[in-house]
């Protein structure tokens, strides 16, 4: 579907716009005064709001639980996901934990019901614009906790995105069986997506098919990286876009 976005931010009442042009057909759908933010968050989930992160974040979802292969990871000893950060913050913010619950709550509904998955696409879409008008920032990141689910979930994921082409969506995952069967198929990546594949053990680089072009590949490593926020004393992306860049085949990040 072709689609055009325009996010307007005004300081009027404290209230904010977002329109989508969807298929030549304009379409208002969220002036955010606190109802209707609530209602936006209660079909999507809550983004995540990471200090590290230059722009919005989509909602994240419990690790482990909402980590298909990442769950069984966590228990691999070698693997990044056994030191996972996104566990520990779930102990050491509970209402963080309990607000992942609810974002997977929301997200099993959408992928349940045809009706319920369009309100979470739109809803996201509205809220990813709002938050990143507000940042003056067109850097989105998934999955600060949790990964794809299935062929759904990946499918309505690339729907928010093609309904905010203004906006540049990085998607690191585990899910590397996943999506080669869905780029084996013929999926179509749009122009504003940067998948990341994740290596799944510490010190290693996942060699990724020629044939299915456009992936970055991620490691971790206990020694040199280039991520710069990955500097002890960095810890933010600032300026750095390495993650987003469609030209960058690799990143490695310090294990933390």
């Amino acid at each position: 579907m072709s689609a055009h976005t325009v996010a307007t931010w005004t300081s009027r009442s404290g209230k904010h716009t977002v329109t989508l042009y969807a298929t030549g057909h304009r379409r208002r759908i969220a002036r955010f005064t606190p109802a209707r933010r609530a209602r936006l968050v209660q079909s999507a989930g809550t983004l995540t709001h990471a200090s590290k992160m230059p722009g919005p974040c989509a909602p994240s979802l419990p690790a482990g639980k909402g980590c298909p292969t990442g769950a069984r990871l966590m228990s691999v000893p070698g693997s990044p996901c056994a030191s996972c950060y996104a566990a520990r913050l779930q102990v050491a913010y509970p209402s963080a934990g309990r607000a992942w619950e609810r974002n997977l709550e929301a997200l099993r509904a959408a992928l349940a019901d045809p009706a319920a998955a369009r309100r979470w696409v739109y809803a996201l879409a509205a809220l990813l614009l709002e938050d990143a008008a507000r940042l003056g920032e067109t850097r989105v990141r998934w999955f600060v906790s949790g990964d794809l689910q299935n062929a759904r979930h990946l499918a309505l994921v690339l729907r928010v995105a093609r309904l905010t082409p203004a906006l540049r969506h990085r998607i690191p995952t585990q899910e590397q069986a996943l999506l080669k069967r869905a780029m084996r198929k013929g999926l179509r990546t749009p122009a504003n997506v940067r998948f990341q594949v994740s290596t799944p053990r510490v010190d290693r680089l996942t060699v990724w098919p020629q044939a299915l072009p456009g992936v970055q590949v991620t490691s971790v490593s206990t020694g040199a990286y280039s991520c710069p926020a990955s500097a002890p004393t960095v810890k933010a992306c600032g300026g750095c876009d390495l993650c987003w860049r469609q030209d960058v085949a690799t990143v490695t990040y310090r294990l933390h």
